[in-house]
């Protein structure tokens, strides 16, 4: 009801309820932790964030009443000058209306409060114009089902911060995979990105990829000591994960048999116990006898029309075609049974065989990680590390995207010496899983000391069981003697070949649903393993929303300071680049005279001002009304440039296209190819390349004096998004395992 009245603009009503929320709560004797418990019923914890983290009110945000927005980072319409305004989930609609998204609640409330805290950027209310469209759900983004004018957009002014069939294409780890080498197999690769920078990991999708996996296997040599991680379907956490050297206990895992005659064609199903399957429909009488006649109907039905089926007394049977499948919860699902499928093979695996029913993904193992020795530890222990990384593609058309300067490593077991030898080796599997759950569960997890904690040898300085991405640079070059440009390099390069994969599939140019060219982009981040070489392997891209607000269940959303202090600078300051380009308008307005002026008119920059224009009068012609992102060349480059003017201020770093030079050394079309095929195909090359020349006007021009009007600070001093911040969090000292002076 205080959302309610608070988004009407009445005032009154919204300090009036928030009071009574408040008493409720405070007469429960409740806590932050056990709400998300209650969320399933009542979200409570939304109450409580808003206690904690009031709204900012109409009348304090924007314009001179708000001095502690800093004016170069809020940004205003290009063509009207209006405050920029954001929506959440606007033209989505939830197929099972009575659904609750918890965290997505936790999210809105949090970028209701920092947006227009930080950015001067209001909620649009109710049939009121928006510029920025955030989307997000905590489950299978299938269950956000697209309106039909949802893609008709302005470019010029409207950002959706979700790009049509991302999910298809990037949604799991399979499918990346897949999408990395089969691009890498369209290409000309240069041996050096393997054996110099990394990439990706083979992995693949069980049980229908084990004669993938044979074929791969076929392919080392006898004395390869190669490993592979099974992970399976539904696990999470780290749960389930098995590592073996070799391709024999995988094959044997997947049920598949050598013999395509032995193969079998049984029903099988992965079992759901106090789990509900949304989406399908009642089935017959007869087939709500028991569950196992309820299996049976589904069975007989096939695949292709029934994959899942639920049984509880006295619902009954449901079958069909799932939209998601929730976790097990004997709380509230308790006395559900069912199963789904396998997915990715037509012809179910051998049920003879332990786990044959169960899909899995294998990925090859990367067995000398860079190894992290913790700090006054005797004896000597040095255990895994893996990273992860925040960014956003700002743009498919024309592709740039930005990662963060911030983000954090996470590691292995910390009472044990890492060692990756042999399959006893394996055996301890929190050696090898960095995930932060399974440590915590098992009592092992140690949080590093904090800033707020005021320690006279800093944050840090001892053991954790995570930390900074600036630490871990430090652990590197220290203890692992790697060179940390060489290794940022190496990531920055991995990322760039496998975005421009996806990007060869999700442009405007080749996407199958139609939108608006330059309208839509996506925010990331992503899972690396360095190597002993420094050779940057990604292991998974999340291409979602990457806040993870304060009162989610991570330890990066609040509960241990380090790790939630750099996901907010990096979530954040990414973020912010989806509309940095409309920030700084007298700087952007300079810019564009200028190019104006000493570009377009140039002899050496016809072709590509031609391709350009030719480009951009398709786009107008294919969909009238949604255009791109500017109505001009000089003012699209003015965009860019402006981007990369405010990225020291955001602690961002621009990806493509500052790198595309270095990228394209290492992969290109193939001899005889079409222009299609070029990873930097023909309009791209020429926006790059005329880039790179308003680049060196820009920075001639701003060498003799600051561009007039130019709202950021002459020493460009990142903001601080943790700014204000309570760190109250006992659980970080009272858990640490280690009692290090």
């Amino acid at each position: 009801m205080a959302e309610a009245a608070h988004r009407r603009a009445d005032t009154g009503a919204t300090s009036v309820y928030l009071q009574r929320a408040e008493s409720s709560l405070r007469a429960l004797q409740s806590n932050y932790t056990i709400l998300d418990w209650l969320s399933t019923q009542w979200p409570l914890f939304k109450v409580l964030h808003r206690l904690q983290f009031a709204l900012l009110p109409d009348d304090l945000v924007g314009g001179q009443e708000a001095p502690w927005l800093e004016p170069d980072l809020v940004p205003s319409e290009p063509d009207t000058g209006r405050p920029v305004r954001f929506t959440f989930n606007r033209g989505f609609t939830r197929p099972d209306p009575l659904y609750i998204d918890a965290a997505a609640d936790i999210v809105l409330t949090d970028m209701l409060r920092t947006l227009p805290a930080v950015f001067g950027i209001q909620a649009a209310r109710p049939g009121e114009r928006w510029n920025i469209n955030l989307v997000y759900t905590s489950s299978d983004y299938g269950d956000l089902v697209p309106g039909s004018d949802l893609w008709r957009l302005s470019a010029r002014s409207q950002r959706l911060l979700f790009v049509p069939e991302v999910q298809e294409v990037l949604g799991e780890k399979d499918q990346q995979c897949r999408l990395f080498y089969d691009t890498l197999a369209s290409w000309h690769v240069d041996s050096r990105l393997e054996l110099e920078v990394g990439g990706m990991p083979r992995c693949f999708d069980m049980p229908a990829g084990a004669a993938e996996l044979q074929e791969f296997g076929a392919t080392l040599g006898p004395t390869s000591q190669v490993a592979f991680v099974r992970k399976p379907e539904g696990a999470w956490g780290g749960r389930g994960i098995e590592i073996r050297f070799g391709i024999d206990y995988m094959l044997e895992k997947s049920g598949r048999s050598n013999d395509p005659a032995q193969t079998s064609t049984s029903c099988n199903f992965i079992p759901l116990t106090d789990a509900q399957c949304l989406g399908l429909h009642e089935a017959s009488e007869e087939a709500s006898a028991s569950p196992q006649a309820c299996r049976k109907a589904c069975c007989d039905m096939g695949r292709k029309v029934c994959e899942a089926w639920n049984w509880r007394e006295p619902e009954g049977c449901w079958v069909g075609i799932p939209r998601h499948c929730t976790a097990s919860n004997p709380l509230y699902l308790g006395g559900w049974r069912g199963g789904h499928r396998p997915r990715g093979t037509d012809v179910d695996a051998d049920a003879s065989r332990p786990g044959a029913h169960q899909r899995a993904v294998v990925q090859q193992y990367i067995l000398d990680p860079v190894l992290y020795q913790l700090e006054d530890v005797q004896p000597p222990i040095r255990i895994k590390t893996d990273i992860r990384i925040y960014g956003t593609v700002v743009s498919m058309d024309p592709f740039r995207f930005y990662i963060s300067e911030y983000g954090y490593f996470r590691t292995g077991f910390l009472e044990k010496n890492y060692s990756a030898t042999t399959d006893a080796d394996f055996n301890d599997p929190l050696v090898h899983i960095t995930h932060h759950i399974p440590k915590i569960e098992a009592g092992s997890y140690q949080c590093p000391t904090a800033e707020s904690w005021n320690h006279p040898k800093g944050a840090e300085h001892d053991a954790g069981s995570g930390g900074s991405l600036h630490k871990w640079f430090r652990i590197a070059k220290e203890q692992n003697g790697l060179d940390p440009k060489t290794v940022w390099k190496n990531i920055k390069t991995a990322l760039s070949i496998f975005l421009l994969g996806a990007r060869a599939k999700l442009s405007c140019q080749s996407n199958p649903v139609p939108h608006a060219c330059g309208s839509v982009a996506f925010q990331f981040f992503a899972d690396f393993v360095v190597d002993s070489k420094g050779r940057a392997w990604l292991m998974e891209m999340h291409p979602t929303l990457a806040s993870k607000s304060h009162g989610l269940g991570d330890p990066e959303g609040g509960w241990v300071e380090v790790l939630t202090r750099s996901t907010r600078q990096g979530s954040t300051g990414t973020l912010a680049m989806v509309f940095a380009g409309w920030a700084d308008a007298p700087y952007r307005q300079w810019v564009e005279q200028l190019l104006r002026r000493q570009l377009m008119w140039q002899p050496r920059w016809q072709l590509e001002l031609r391709q350009l224009r030719r480009q951009m009068k398709e786009q107008r012609e294919r969909m009238p009304g949604w255009g791109g992102e500017a109505a001009t060349i000089d003012g699209l480059l003015a965009k860019v440039l402006v981007e990369e003017h405010l990225a020291c201020r955001l602690s961002v770093v621009q990806v493509l296209p500052a790198q595309w030079r270095h990228v394209s050394t290492l992969v290109a079309a193939k001899s005889g190819a079409s222009t299609s095929e070029d990873p930097f195909e023909g309009s791209l090359r020429h926006f790059y390349r005329l880039l790179e020349a308003a680049r060196r006007i820009v920075r001639r021009a701003a060498a003799n004096g600051t561009a007039p009007g130019d709202l950021r600070p002459k020493h460009c001093k990142p903001a601080d998004f943790n700014a204000g911040t309570i760190w109250d969090q006992p659980w970080e000292r009272t858990s640490r395992r280690f009692k290090i002076p």
